[in-house]
């Protein structure tokens, strides 16, 4: 009789320790996802966008002092490791984040063209796909290449103000006043194309330009359009056609009105192919479609709160992480957002958490599962263990 009651002691106890630790368990882990929750929420009130854009973090500067804040920034461009650069032709300077905002490096040559690997005016900037850094120095005229360490590399001079720039397939894509001019990576010409005027087919912008294969993109900042080219120069299609005439920027007010462009300034693709243009007077970032340079959707709005954006004048893409980065010039700021539809790869939710703030929040919670179903098992083998010896 004695025996049969150890038993069903032994059996309560059990039942009550699994019990005990199931609850513990699943309130730690639930404790743990609303810590993650609060920390990946903003950590400030939005605006909500129509257009669903989301959000993710804002980059000020290297640190709190004055000088270490960004001034102006006017080209972005994110490298094939998710690290955010940012030029300001301003103060003569490229700055480096990591993919989280984190500040790494500053390139700086004493804001003048002196010689080689200096530059004045860091135009615009590109990325290969091996993380040198293409820098269009307008002023000093020539294009300034630098490693990933920030090592100079080469340069080679160009017969104008080269405005923008973009990379692909081994070439240089450099944006001159009314202008395209292809370009080995090492500096070799290969053509050029375009002259300076309000006619399709014309240009009269000033740091964008984009490349796909074959169509080369050029926001047509004065002109107030969105045009597509071939390698050649042939002109695809032109929105709108014909330039509209210049005018003085207007605050926005709520007043529904036609779209229309006013100062387009710099493109990029998104995951999905689909072509992403900041339009600095309509404070916006606009979805087009790249066979027809119809829109698609419109994103932001004007304001100096987190999530809004102050003449913005740059945009990049991160594929790997599926966001954008916007150079919000006037409000002195690098902005992290995302868009709906933007081609989100598999890994890029993987990612995100790896680089947002409660990125420690996961694996804590994975490896106490872990943990936990260890020192289940191990129960479950003792109780075993133990019904063996009792029933022999």
């Amino acid at each position: 009789m004695s025996d049969r009651k150890d038993k069903v002691r032994s059996v309560i106890a059990s039942r009550v320790f699994l019990g005990t630790s199931i609850v513990v368990m699943v309130a730690v882990l639930a404790f743990l996802a609303v810590v993650f929750v609060r920390l990946e929420r903003p950590p400030v009130e939005l605006r909500p966008d129509p257009g669903g854009m989301r959000w993710v973090r804002s980059i000020y500067g290297s640190g709190p002092g004055p000088a270490e804040q960004l001034n102006r920034p006017y080209s972005v461009a994110v490298g094939p490791d998710g690290r955010i650069f940012t030029a300001e032709p301003a103060g003569g300077r490229v700055l480096v984040f990591s993919p989280i905002g984190l500040f790494e490096r500053q390139i700086y040559t004493g804001g003048r063209s002196a010689g080689p690997g200096t530059f004045a005016q860091p135009e615009s900037i590109d990325v290969n796909d091996g993380g040198d850094l293409f820098i269009a120095d307008s002023e000093g005229r020539k294009i300034v290449v630098f490693d990933s360490d920030g090592r100079f590399v080469r340069e080679w001079p160009v017969q104008y103000k080269p405005r923008g720039i973009a990379l692909s397939a081994g070439n240089a894509f450099v944006l001159g006043e009314g202008s395209v001019n292809t370009y080995t990576e090492t500096g070799a010409k290969l053509g050029e194309f375009g002259t300076r005027g309000p006619a399709p087919g014309q240009i009269d912008a000033y740091i964008g330009i984009e490349v796909d294969r074959d169509t080369i993109f050029i926001a047509d900042a004065f002109n107030s359009r969105i045009q597509a080219f071939d390698r050649d120069g042939t002109l695809l299609w032109a929105r709108p056609e014909i330039a509209a005439p210049r005018s003085m920027p207007e605050t926005p007010t709520d007043e529904p009105t036609t779209f229309a462009w006013d100062l387009p300034q710099d493109l990029t693709l998104d995951g999905a192919g689909r072509l992403v243009v900041v339009d600095a007077f309509l404070f916006q970032l606009v979805v087009l479609d790249p066979d027809t340079g119809e829109i698609v959707s419109t994103h932001g709005d004007f304001g100096t709160t987190e999530g809004t954006f102050l003449h913005p004048t740059s945009v990049d893409y991160d594929p790997q992480r599926d966001w954008f980065a916007v150079a919000d010039t006037d409000n002195n700021r690098v902005q992290i957002v995302r868009l709906p539809g933007s081609g989100e790869a598999p890994t890029s939710g993987i990612r995100r958490i790896i680089d947002s703030t409660a990125r420690w929040v996961l694996p804590t919670m994975i490896l106490l599962v872990a943990v936990f179903l260890g020192a289940l098992v191990q129960w479950v083998l003792l109780v075993r263990s133990r019904r063996r010896a009792m029933a022999e």
